[in-house]
């Protein structure tokens, strides 16, 4: 029996199931997955033959918009990696982001990361460009000498049969006709995901007069941020704010609702992105920068693009809607196939079943 200690560990009332999927499909009986708790004192009591590996994700987020606060938090976990160091027990972390979104005290988080990394047994990555980005971020020399070897790509699953299937008809609660385009945005709103942009568009497209109907789906803890939302949205007739958390219940009906995902990501910070992989889940186009996970996905992605600066993402925000509006006008049924073509060719190749058991290879692998 190998027992992996697991970081955040998934609880019932968890609103990110990535690592739920993974350890529900990988678990086995001789791999067993146990709760790690971010505490020096229990790790100081851990032991080796009883756990072997630790299995992190999002480990290097932890500032706070305290200064002094950031700095106890780094210094803790700092001391937790070197006890499992020191208990020989492998630190196994993975790599989801190119830097901790909304970042405020960067030089700490990527000082923090660095070690983290250089001191993993292994780095498990979710798109080949993670290797590049690691290059950019922490120099070749020391992507050559401790991380390339280390790389373990394992791609991000897909969302296939683990949202409960909604009775509830989402265009008919908001009044939504058939013939209207749903351009969706589900997921926390936050700053970094540019959901403004989203707006923007949506003023655009009332403008010019199209049928075409945006919803932003998702909780904000950011009041200031979501009041300026609030104030941008006033007037718009083709724009619904559904400021909330989307239960997992809610989620397969807002999906079936849409026509394409929208997701204006901070290509500065995302390398990949669950929500991207919802949507695709779903037989949905996604609207968004070609960040690591899209470019790999080796299918056509038309409304994808790249951009330099926040005027140009706007931009090329636009012309990437502009084509996915016109492409659905022009043959609606022939839209509705590719949907079918897509949701059948992401759940043959990234399905949780399909993930769960590279992990689970992973993980029994005598030597990672």
């Amino acid at each position: 029996m190998k027992t992996v200690a697991v970081y955040p560990f998934p609880s019932d009332n968890d609103s990110n199931t990535y690592v739920k999927m993974i350890l529900e499909n990988a678990e086995a009986e001789n791999l067993k997955f146990i709760p790690f708790e971010n505490s020096v004192s229990k790790t100081f009591k851990m032991d080796s033959k009883k756990v072997q590996e630790v299995y992190l994700n999002w480990y290097e987020n932890f500032e706070a918009p305290e200064l002094w606060v950031t700095f106890r938090r780094l210094l803790k976990r700092w001391f937790i990696l070197h006890l499992l160091k020191r208990k020989h027990i492998d630190i196994v972390p993975t790599v989801h982001n190119r830097q901790t979104h909304d970042t405020k005290w960067g030089h700490l988080s990527k000082t923090f990361t660095k070690y983290l990394y250089g001191n993993a047994k292994n780095l498990l990555i979710l798109c080949e460009n993670t290797r590049d980005v690691l290059k950019e971020t922490f120099g070749e020399g020391f992507y050559k000498k401790k991380l390339e070897r280390k790389c373990v790509k394992i791609p991000h699953p897909t969302y296939t049969s683990i949202y409960p299937i909604s009775t509830k008809d989402i265009r008919k609660a908001y009044c939504i006709s058939d013939k209207d385009m749903v351009l969706l945005y589900l997921g926390a709103i936050k700053k970094y995901k540019n959901v403004e942009l989203i707006i923007r568009l949506a003023k655009c497209f009332q403008r010019k007069g199209y049928n075409g109907k945006f919803i932003l789906a998702g909780g904000c803890s950011d009041i200031d941020y979501l009041e300026q939302l609030r104030k941008e949205t006033q007037g718009l007739t083709n724009l619904i704010l559904v400021p909330h958390f989307i239960g997992d219940e809610e989620i397969d009906g807002f999906m079936k609702a849409a026509d394409v995902f929208i997701c204006p990501l901070n290509i500065e910070s995302s390398l990949n992105s669950g929500s991207c992989m919802l949507g695709l889940t779903y037989g949905k186009q996604v609207i968004c920068p070609k960040i690591g996970t899209i470019q790999e996905l080796n299918y056509s992605m038309p409304y994808t693009y790249v951009y330099k600066t926040k005027e140009e993402h706007y931009t090329e925000l636009e012309k990437a809607a502009e084509k996915a509006y016109s492409d659905f006008t022009r043959n609606v049924v022939e839209y509705r196939e590719k949907e079918t073509e897509l949701k059948c060719y992401m759940e043959s190749r990234f399905s949780p079943t399909i993930t769960g058991k590279k992990y689970y290879d992973f993980f029994m692998k005598e030597d990672n």
